[in-house]
């Protein structure tokens, strides 16, 4: 799993989250990544920002992505999105203990 040894390898994330269990689709993944950004007449014109999805990720599951509508939350998929950070952030810090082939034996 490349996105243990380096986390903000969007590549490696994003092919990640388009499988099972989270199965995240291109809507969603925009949703993820993106911001408000000018209005552009009556609709608020959204735009990629220019930071790690795994930024992203971390932001949604830690509640600090006020910004983003209920419906669009409503959209995204927190809890499978959590679990996978969290698993992340486990298999990160026991690969710092032990060589990574043991790590996914444990």
């Amino acid at each position: 799993m490349r996105v243990v040894n380096d986390p903000f390898d969007d590549l490696s994330l994003v092919r990640l989250l388009t499988r099972p269990p989270v199965s995240m689709n291109d809507r969603q993944l925009f949703l993820l990544v993106s911001v408000p950004g000018e209005e552009d007449g009556l609709a608020i014109r959204r735009r990629p920002e220019d930071r790690a999805i795994i930024t992203a990720v971390a932001e949604l599951v830690a509640g600090e992505d006020s910004w983003r509508s209920s419906s669009e939350r409503g959209e995204l998929p927190v809890g499978q999105l959590r679990e996978l950070y969290e698993l992340i952030r486990r298999l990160r810090a026991a690969s710092l203990l032990h060589p990574a082939r043991t790590v996914f034996e444990m």
